[in-house]
């Protein structure tokens, strides 16, 4: 690939969603590309390019970010984030909550929005009288088709706790390979929707009692993930935490949060 086509493939990614292709990343990009080329039976990256940059329809440009953003994700990935979660609800209930909202900002194919609702679930048994919801969002369409969808092969689930996976999924009948969905009373409580992070104002009001925003904020560059963090804050409940990934910080953003774990923050009320 041209090193100009290059550069311009980078700046027009930041520009829609945010992020940033390191340098020297010319063969992730043409192999991410490789498939919806031959597709339309297009040769060249320089005329690709031409062709979204023009799409007024913005069909070409979902399926463009689909083809580029990494979905990479499972149940109950990082188990730590879970307990900590469960401990939260746990407080929620003692206080004698009766709303609860969680917000999975990266959702994927849904692994990590359905941990979360199984938690709840548990956490609070009598969640169907109560008014707790868990928001799903996410930047591709294809992922989220998967997320409703919310049937998965049985070694993708096999990291759900078996008590949960009990409760919470139901064997799928006609499938030439094992696999489980998730069951329908747990599915009422998760709504997905497709969200752009990097474009702002958010369309929620809030406030959220948990954020989770694991694993997405290292592809943005530190003007955008403070833009994103700074955004999340404000539909944060004060009693609510932030979830970033393990590989993620707020640093920088010390005025505005408090962290209680290397990974989990609480909002800084001001003085």
């Amino acid at each position: 690939m041209d090193p100009i086509v290059y550069e311009r493939y980078r700046a027009f990614l930041q520009e829609q969603t945010g992020v940033w292709l390191r340098q020297g990343q010319t063969a992730l990009l043409r192999a991410r590309l490789a498939e919806r080329m031959k597709t339309l039976d297009i040769h060249e990256e320089a005329a690709y390019l031409r062709l979204i940059q023009s799409d007024q329809s913005g069909e070409e440009l979902r399926c463009f970010i689909n083809a580029i953003t990494t979905n990479t994700t499972s149940f109950f990935r990082t188990p730590e984030h879970f307990r900590i979660f469960a401990d939260h609800i746990r407080d929620w209930k003692r206080r004698g909550g009766s709303r609860y909202r969680v917000w999975c900002s990266a959702s994927s194919s849904g692994e990590e929005p359905w941990s979360i609702a199984m938690v709840l679930a548990h956490e609070a048994p009598d969640w169907l009288n109560q008014d707790v919801k868990v928001l799903a969002t996410d930047i591709d369409t294809n992922v989220l088709r998967t997320a409703r969808n919310a049937s998965y092969p049985a070694p993708t689930v096999a990291a759900v706790p078996k008590d949960m996976s009990v409760r919470f999924l139901v064997a799928d009948r006609g499938s030439n390979e094992p696999s489980f969905s998730i069951r329908p009373d747990l599915r009422a409580m998760v709504s997905f929707a497709r969200l752009n992070l990097t474009q702002l104002p958010y369309p929620m009001r809030g406030p959220f009692d948990v954020i989770f925003c694991r694993n997405v904020l290292i592809y943005f560059d530190h003007e955008t993930r403070t833009e994103v963090i700074t955004a999340m804050l404000e539909l944060l409940h004060p009693r609510g935490i932030l979830i970033l990934g393990p590989s993620e910080s707020a640093l920088g953003l010390d005025h505005l949060v408090i962290r209680t774990t290397d990974s989990v923050y609480q909002r800084r009320e001001p003085k």
